[in-house]
C-alpha cells in the first residue's frame, strides 16, 4: 500500500510539473545541486572500475590532477590543454565499461556504477524533499538535482549536501539557476548565472538548433534548425518568430533530413506538371530537402512491395512541397533560393513546436500563465 501510494504521488507530482516554467526572485531561487565528475568519483570510491585495468592508482592519479587544475587560480593554456585531455580520459572510462567491443568492456561494472549512481542521488532528493518543508524537486539527472527553494533554507540544503558527500566520500556543486523552461525532463531551456555571466543551456531535441550531439558518435538530424532558434529566441528574448526566421540566412537552418528504413526499397517524389498529371522522381535513400513555394515538387515517400503491390508511406514531418538539396551545400546561393523559400511553412511548424501549455512555478503555488503563447 505505501509502496502504491509513493508511486502515485511521483506521477501526480510529475504531471503537475510538466510544461512548467520558473525563475528565480529575491525569495526563491532555483539551485543546481551537482556531484562533481560523479560518474569518475563513482569508480574511485567504490572501486567500479573495469577489472581490466591493472592500475587504478592511475586513473586516481588522474582524477586529483584535473581537480587541482580546475581549482588553481590563473591557469595556463597548458593547463586548460591538460585538464581538457584528463576529462575526456575520465569521463569516457564509464561508457568504454559498457562498450562489448572494448578491452574496458566490464557489464557488471558498468551496471554496478549505473545503480549507485541513481540510488545515490535519489536518496539525496527524497532526503531533501522529507527535511526542507520550502523545497520542490523539479528534476533530477545523471549527476544533479534541480531544486527550487526558498532562499532562507538554502543552509539546511548546504547541511544535507555535506552529509550526501561524507557518506559517499564525493564532493558537490551548485550553480544558481536564473530560470527554466521544462516540457519534461528530458527537453529544457535553462538560463544560469555563471559568476555574473549569463550561460544558456538546452538539452533534448525540443529546442536543438545543430546537428551537435555531446556524448555520441554520431550527428543529429537536420530538422528545420530555424525553427528551434526562433523559438528559443522567442523565450529567452521575446524575439518576433517571423523576425527571427526571415533574418536567417543560413541555408542549413532550412534543411529538414528525409531518410528511409532497410525495411523499405526506394524512396520517390511526387511531381506536378503544369496539367494535373503527376509522375514520380526517384530518390536517394537519405535526403535533404527545403520547402518551398513551387508547386511542381510534392511530397516525398519511402515505398515498399506488399503481397506483390507498392506501398507509398509519406516521409514524416515534412512539407507538402519540397525541394531536393542534395548537392554540396557550398554549392547553393542562399539569395537565390530565398525566392523559392516557403517562409510560412516554417512559421507554422515554429508555431505547432511552441504550442505548449505552460504553467508557472511561483513561490508555492503553479498556476497557468500565457506570457509564451505565440500571436499576430
Amino acid at each position: 500500500g505505501n509502496r502504491r501510494n509513493f508511486l502515485y504521488e511521483i506521477t501526480y507530482r510529475t504531471h503537475q510539473q510538466t510544461n512548467i516554467y520558473i525563475e528565480s526572485d529575491s525569495e526563491w531561487t532555483l539551485m543546481n545541486v551537482d556531484a562533481s565528475s560523479y560518474y569518475p568519483s563513482i569508480l574511485i570510491q567504490f572501486e567500479c572500475l573495469s577489472r581490466s585495468v591493472t592500475q587504478p592508482h592511475l586513473f586516481k592519479d588522474t582524477f586529483d590532477e584535473r581537480i587541482a587544475i580546475k581549482h588553481k587560480p590563473n591557469k595556463t593554456a597548458e593547463d586548460q590543454e591538460l585538464q581538457l585531455a584528463d576529462k575526456l580520459i575520465l569521463n569516457t572510462t564509464f561508457g568504454a565499461s559498457g562498450n562489448k567491443w572494448l578491452d574496458l568492456y566490464d557489464p557488471h561494472m558498468c551496471t554496478r556504477t549505473c545503480r549507485l549512481g541513481q540510488i545515490f542521488l535519489a536518496a539525496l532528493a527524497c532526503k531533501i524533499d522529507k527535511t526542507i518543508s520550502d523545497c520542490k524537486i523539479i528534476q533530477t539527472n545523471t549527476d544533479g538535482i534541480l531544486v527550487y527553494i526558498k532562499r532562507d533554507q538554502i543552509p539546511k540544503l548546504e547541511e544535507l549536501q555535506a552529509e550526501w558527500s561524507r557518506v559517499s566520500g564525493i564532493n558537490m556543486d551548485a550553480d544558481h539557476v536564473v530560470k527554466i523552461w521544462q516540457r519534461d525532463v528530458n527537453n529544457y531551456l535553462l538560463v544560469k548565472d555563471d559568476d555574473g555571466v549569463m550561460k544558456v543551456k538546452r538539452k533534448g531535441g525540443w529546442l536543438n538548433t545543430d546537428t551537435l550531439r555531446p556524448g555520441y558518435v554520431t550527428t543529429a538530424s537536420l530538422a528545420a534548425f530555424v525553427c528551434a532558434k526562433a523559438g528559443q529566441e522567442w523565450l529567452l528574448n521575446g524575439t518576433n518568430i517571423i523576425k527571427t526566421i526571415a533574418e536567417d540566412t543560413d541555408i542549413t537552418d532550412f534543411l529538414i533530413s528525409c531518410t528511409k528504413g532497410p525495411s523499405f526499397s526506394g524512396v520517390v517524389q511526387k511531381m506536378y506538371e503544369a496539367t494535373p498529371n503527376e509522375y514520380e522522381v526517384p530518390l536517394f535513400k537519405a535526403n535533404r530537402i527545403i520547402a518551398t513555394k513551387d508547386k511542381s515538387y510534392g511530397k516525398i515517400y519511402k515505398i515498399k512491395k506488399l503481397k506483390g503491390n507498392l506501398s507509398y508511406n509519406q516521409m514524416p514531418n515534412i512539407p507538402d512541397h519540397c525541394m531536393p538539396m542534395n548537392e554540396d551545400i557550398e554549392d547553393y546561393n542562399f539569395n537565390e533560393l530565398k525566392h523559392t523559400i516557403d517562409y510560412m511553412y516554417y512559421v507554422q511548424r515554429t508555431m505547432d513546436l511552441m504550442d505548449i501549455e505552460w504553467k508557472q512555478l511561483c513561490n508555492n503555488e503553479l498556476f497557468d500563465i500565457h506570457q509564451f503563447d505565440i500571436e499576430f
